[in-house]
């Protein structure tokens, strides 16, 4: 019976306990009790077992400072992921399903203070505080520290009452805050702690985070005294050593070499961790203080034990340090050589190594030396190394250097074989070919013999270990690997085959470099179809193919040995401040080149680099040599006048205005104003730098104008001017095609006219069109054909440059390979499908159903979406008859209705692939019917986030706000669950509208939106805002009607689209003033001209997104005198506005009203 009474118990407490809907003792005790010894249990021990396996699986770089925690090493805090995913997911899950925030029925006589106080608590279920404690520590180890900071705000928001609690937020929030970076507010929350209650392990932790936070900083000196307070409190016999290391290494850091010997002293007690141990011993000779031959021996004595024959690397390093310090640098140099030899695994050791034989060369000029050690040095160093910038750009300059060097010495053996008599040359050939046939013959023989001793070493095994896989296998411990005597004999047997071999990927290739076929695959395709002399190396062909033994390879030879004396001149006297090794390559490159048209450049850096050694009587034999030989050259001038560069580059700049105007000409189509400029240019300043330039657009003026003959005397003007190689492509191709009988097309003066007025119409339209009843559907004549073959067409963004480019190329490259297996071949090709339009062509598929899941597959894959980024683009798909009609007309927003309307059934999801909203669109979702909150991002502090939340709350005190983290340009402060779409959009209405908070946010750059949750975690994950700024553009404002600050007939509201607008009389030539906007304007913007009234018209420019993009192109057109040059004397105004305040004005004709409103908003008048 007793049992019965016990199940019937029971059962009513599940019943009742199931719903978090019900908040009853029965439904408290129950989730309280399920999440505490469920779900939070599951998530905490999995974030348990994460930070075990980082402190277990750590691997210590003891060539570098310690970090304090072991998760600061990002390799390290890579092997927690999983755990870390599991902890979030099952805290996620915790607060879902159990939390409880219904209030408790009201009980009748119950009005103590207690009572009341349980009645206005937020959340019910006492295990939910861990929950969010757990979730943001797992955003922490995760480094999502934005979402970390946004957990631990609202826990000190929902348990602000709870000290305990507080306190653990704190600490966390102070070690997360840290790691950002924002160490200001970090140390704002470290005053909080010390006046806090804390457990021994408390004390501990944040100890520890004072230590981190200084020595992030780089502040060792104010670390030092955190890290001993974290030795004492330490009660962890693993950590403490640790700790004691990191210590000696602040001492090294701050040169207090006695305490930093004192606390690795205090290392070596602890003998468990030989590893750390034996660094400490090593680290002592860092601290080595002249006189003290102890330590010396000790690494004599430790090079000695065979247990440190992994650690030989590092006793040499340390050895070399003290001979460093004793001035035995040659010393020194033979045991850093032999640190690099005896390394094996150790890559920061040899990086050290090499950078410090690197150092040492380098000093003492020797530079072929000192590049291979750097070079090591770089392949063996971490990036995030302080100096590597440094080091890098120093081997690139000692790499060119080298380059030059051996060019030299290559090219001059290469010209001494080839000035030898024929049968010389040939019996020097056939010693070098037998020399290498002699050690082919012995590298066989070796072979022979070492296969030789490998079977006699087999056999012999074979003998003493007798079946291996055989003997005693009725026990499980003599398995193979666990017999340490087979172990033995298979590491030997290795290292007789490989030697020595660091372990990693690719251990048995020699060079590990990589290719990555992404953009390089056309080249590479290039590449290969070039044939491949293989020649053998025992053939006398061999070795005369690169001796220069004809006139003409002679003079390459010649030519690649001048280049490479100047260049290396160059380099020791402006890169490695070594005069008198650059007068040494000037000197040779005068001797061995008597009349090359450098000379006179030579002959001058010759004098400058002879003053600077210190050598006048060679500078001023320079200098007489200029001037008797070269006496009208430029150089000549500038060694006898100091100001002549100067004048020299005054000249230019004169030139390159000139030739901007004759480049105008040309792009304009008046070819005889282009002529005439350049032809004056040539006259005035004959000798400019930009002569090859000027001829070559003369050049292709007079193509254009005049008699082939005439044309092709002036290209090979042009090629006599020594054009860039760009230049000289072009006008080979030019003069070929003339060559071959092909004449391009001479305009008439009248031709030139027609040309100039056809371009003049190009994006120009007037409202009488519209006006006159032809609609859009009429001007085309697509036909929906489903059953033809399409291609899928991609539009590219207007401002791609060529590295987007060729990497967007890439991974479709990458996505047709994939398709090809099923497809088969598809053909990509880039075209320009009219003026400025560049798109990419991909087909042919079967059918539309073919080409639209192509089409689906490429407009919703990432890895494009991120490189197109926020550029304008479109994909669809497309007949071949609909394509010729698309070239024609030029519409692509035409065809894409055409296109959305017939091969979608849901036409917004056909707009979304066809990118007609933005990459946005594909990360985030339009969902008007279900909650949003609002937010105000504010630059990040800039603002008193406590005030702007107060006025906020003056608007509607009925809403939650938060503070949530963003990045460090934005602070997010959130309005929670307003409602729908239209009672958020009214909400931040009311916002706009508000004096108050305009006033005060009156000159930031600050945002507001409204957003769903979904969204929301969206874009703080991603830090997404500029993309999420244009989706809610794109889906809440545009149809939005006038959301903003009313002021008048006027609304304000800057991040909507905006227009520029220019007001100017009727009398002025509208042509004209459009050639010259439209010349200036970016690819995507359209213009329109409109009547605003009797007297005068308006230019509209549309395409600006918001206010700030709208407001950068009205400073540049307003700073841009030639765009205004046609308004000269005239009174116009110009302005930028947004539609609904344009239609205002031009209904109601207010322009004084909104110059005063765009003062205001606008130029903060």
């Amino acid at each position: 019976m007793r049992y019965f009474l016990y199940i019937i118990v029971v059962s009513v407490l599940v019943l009742s306990g199931c719903s978090v809907k019900k908040n009853n003792f029965f439904s408290r005790n129950y989730h309280q009790m399920t999440t505490r010894y469920n779900v939070y249990f599951n998530g905490n021990q999995a974030l348990k077992s994460g930070i075990k396996v980082m402190e277990n699986r750590h691997k210590e770089d003891y060539t570098n400072l310690l970090p304090v925690f072991v998760s600061n090493n990002e390799q390290t805090r890579a092997l927690c992921a999983s755990d870390m995913d599991y902890a979030t997911e099952k805290a996620a899950k915790a607060i879902d399903k159990h939390s409880i925030t219904a209030k408790p029925r009201r009980r009748k006589n119950k009005d103590s203070k207690s009572y009341q106080t349980f009645r206005k608590k937020k959340e019910f279920n006492k295990q939910l505080d861990k929950c969010y404690l757990l979730l943001g520590k797992a955003y922490f180890y995760k480094k999502k520290y934005a979402m970390a900071n946004n957990t631990f705000r609202f826990i000190q928001r929902q348990y602000a009452d709870d000290e305990k609690v507080m306190t653990e937020v704190a600490i966390w929030m102070f070690r997360s805050l840290t790691e950002m970076g924002r160490y200001e507010e970090a140390e704002k929350v470290g005053e909080q702690l010390k006046g806090a209650k804390l457990s021994q392990k408390q004390k501990e932790l944040v100890t520890a985070s004072r230590a981190d936070f200084y020595i992030r900083q780089g502040l060792y000196a104010e670390a030092i005294p955190e890290v001993e307070k974290l030795i004492n409190l330490c009660k962890n016999w693993k950590h403490k050593p640790r700790y004691h290391f990191i210590l000696s290494q602040l001492y090294l850091k701050e040169n207090q070499d006695a305490a930093a010997r004192l606390a690795l002293k205090k290392v070596t007690r602890f003998n468990f961790n030989y590893e750390m141990v034996f660094n400490a011993k090593i680290n002592m000779a860092l601290a080595y203080e002249q006189g003290s031959g102890m330590v010396e021996k000790k690494l004599q004595k430790m090079l000695q034990d065979a247990r440190n024959e992994d650690y030989q690397d590092r006793i040499y390093y340390a050895l070399a340090n003290i001979e460093e310090k004793k001035g035995n640098e040659k010393e020194a140099v033979s045991l850093y050589w032999k640190s690099v030899q005896a390394s094996v695994n150790n890559d920061n050791q040899q990086a050290l190594s090499y950078g410090k034989l690197g150092d040492y060369y380098f000093k003492e000029r020797d530079y072929l030396q000192a590049q291979a050690c750097y070079d090591s040095c770089l392949y063996f160093i971490d990036s995030r190394y302080e100096d590597y910038e440094l080091l890098k750009n120093r081997l690139t300059d000692l790499t060119d250097l080298v380059g030059s060097i051996r060019t030299i010495q290559l090219q001059d053996s290469l010209l001494r074989i080839a000035d030898l008599p024929e049968a010389e040359r040939n019996s020097l050939i056939d010693d070098k070919i037998q020399q290498i046939k002699d050690e082919e013959e012995r590298a066989r023989e070796q072979a022979r013999r070492e296969q030789a001793e490998r079977h006699f070493f087999d056999r012999n095994q074979m003998l003493s270990r007798g079946d291996a896989f055989s003997q005693n296998s009725g026990n499980g411990n003599d398995w193979y690997f666990y017999n340490p005597v087979t172990i033995a004999l298979g590491k030997n047997d290795f290292k007789r085959k490989w030697g020595r071999r660091k372990l990693e990927d690719n251990w048995r290739r020699q060079n590990k470099s990589m290719v990555e076929f992404n953009s390089l695959n056309e080249d590479l395709a290039a590449e290969g179809e070039q044939k491949k002399e293989n020649l053998d190396a025992k053939s006398r062909e061999y070795y005369l193919k690169d001796i220069p033994l004809t006139q003409e390879a002679r003079e390459v030879a010649v030519k690649k040995i001048e280049d490479a004396y100047y260049q290396a001149g160059e380099l020791y006297m402006y890169k490695f401040d070594d005069p008198v090794k650059a007068m040494e390559c000037f000197d040779a490159y005068i001797r061995r080149s008597p009349a090359n048209n450098n000379l006179p450049m030579v002959y001058y850096l010759a004098n400058k680099a002879a003053q600077k050694a210190g050598k006048f009587v060679e500078a001023e034999q320079y200098k007489r040599q200029l001037l008797t030989r070269f006496p009208e050259s430029d150089f000549a001038l500038g060694i006898q006048d100091p100001d002549h560069f100067q004048k020299v580059e005054d000249v230019t700049k004169v030139v390159e205005r000139l030739y901007e105007q004759a480049y105008h000409y040309y792009q304009q189509v008046f070819y005889g104003e282009a002529i005439g400029i350049c032809d004056n240019i040539l006259k005035n300043y004959p000798d400019n730098k930009l002569k090859a330039n000027v001829l070559f657009l003369k050049a292709m003026c007079v193509v254009n104008t005049r008699p082939a003959e005439e044309g092709k005397a002036a290209l090979n003007l042009v090629l006599e001017a020594s054009p860039n190689r760009e230049i000289h492509s072009v006008v080979n191709q030019v003069l070929a095609s003339l060559a071959s009988g092909e004449r391009p097309v001479r305009y008439t003066s009248l031709e030139m006219a027609e040309a100039r007025s056809l371009q003049a119409h190009r994006n120009w339209r007037f409202d009488e069109e519209v006006q006159s009843g032809r609609s859009r559907k009429e001007e085309t004549t697509y036909k929906f054909e489903k059953e033809q073959a399409h291609s899928v067409i991609v539009l590219l963004p207007p401002e791609f440059n060529v590295i987007s480019e060729t990497r967007f190329k890439a991974r479709m490259t990458f996505i047709n390979a994939s398709e090809e297996a099923e497809r088969g071949k598809m053909e990509m090709k880039k075209e320009e499908f009219w003026h400025r339009q560049n798109g990419l062509k991909i087909g042919e598929f079967r059918d539309a159903s073919e080409a639209l899941k192509y089409l689906n597959r490429i407009a919703t894959d990432r890895h494009l979406l991120r490189i197109i980024g926020n550029g304008v683009y479109r994909m669809f798909a497309i007949d071949e008859k609909n394509l010729k009609v698309l070239k024609r007309l030029r519409k692509t927003d035409d065809y894409l209705d055409f296109f959305t309307e017939n091969y979608f059934e849901d036409r917004r999801e056909g707009e979304i692939l066809a990118g007609k909203w933005g990459t946005v669109a594909h990360v985030f979702r339009y969902e008007a019917r279900i909650s949003h909150d609002f937010v105000l991002a504010v630059p990040f502090r800039e603002v008193n986030i406590q005030q702007v939340a107060e006025l906020l709350r003056r608007i509607e005190p009925g809403f939650t706000l938060v503070k949530e983290d963003y990045n460090n340009q934005f602070e997010l402060i959130v309005v929670k669950k307003i409602g729908t779409k239209e009672p958020a959009l009214n909400y931040m209405n009311a916002v706009l509208k508000d004096k108050a908070v305009f006033d005060y946010l009156a000159g930031t750059n600050y945002e507001t939106f409204i957003i769903t949750e979904t969204n929301m975690k969206a874009l703080t994950e991603n830090e997404y805002m500029e993309e999420y700024l244009k989706f809610f553009n794109d889906n809440y404002l545009k149809n939005a009607g006038a959301v903003g600050i009313e002021e008048g007939d006027f609304v304000y509201n800057k991040s909507v689209a905006h227009k520029f607008v220019l007001i100017y009389p009727n009398t002025i030539d509208p042509y004209k003033l459009k050639t010259v906007f439209e010349d200036f304007n970016f690819a995507g913007l359209v213009l329109n001209n409109l009547k605003f009234d009797e007297e005068n018209d308006c230019m509209v420019i549309s395409g600006f997104n918001s206010k700030e993009e709208g407001m950068r192109y009205f400073n540049a057109v307003v700073s841009n005198r030639k765009l205004l040059k046609p308004l000269r004397n005239i009174d116009y105004t110009n302005f930028i506005i947004t539609e609904v305040n344009l239609n205002a004005l031009l209904e109601k004709k207010g322009m004084e009203s909104y110059l005063e409103f765009f003062k205001k908003y606008y130029l903060n008048l």
